[in-house]
């Protein structure tokens, strides 16, 4: 999330591993990459690969899912809890 994504990332997104296919088992989400690897129109065939929305990101921030404010600032590690922009 709000992440620099380089040229490197391709639009098609994710390749699987060799091996047992995982793909289907996991949850893929986006929001707020800018660069030229955060286009996502080929990533959407993806099962489990969503573009969150704002709200559904929240979700997801250090604030949120890791209950960041309840232990990292005591250890004076500079943290973003939400999001940067």
């Amino acid at each position: 999330m709000e992440s620099v994504l380089e040229g490197f990332v391709h639009s098609q997104g994710y390749m699987p591993w060799e091996g047992r296919d995982n793909l289907g088992e996991a949850f893929y989400g986006e929001y707020g990459n800018t660069g030229a690897g955060a286009n996502s129109t080929g990533r959407q065939e993806l099962h489990g690969f969503h573009v969150l929305s704002k709200d559904k990101a929240m979700q997801f921030t250090v604030g949120h899912f890791l209950h960041g404010a309840d232990w990292i600032p005591e250890s004076g590690t500079p943290v973003t809890l939400g999001f940067f922009g």
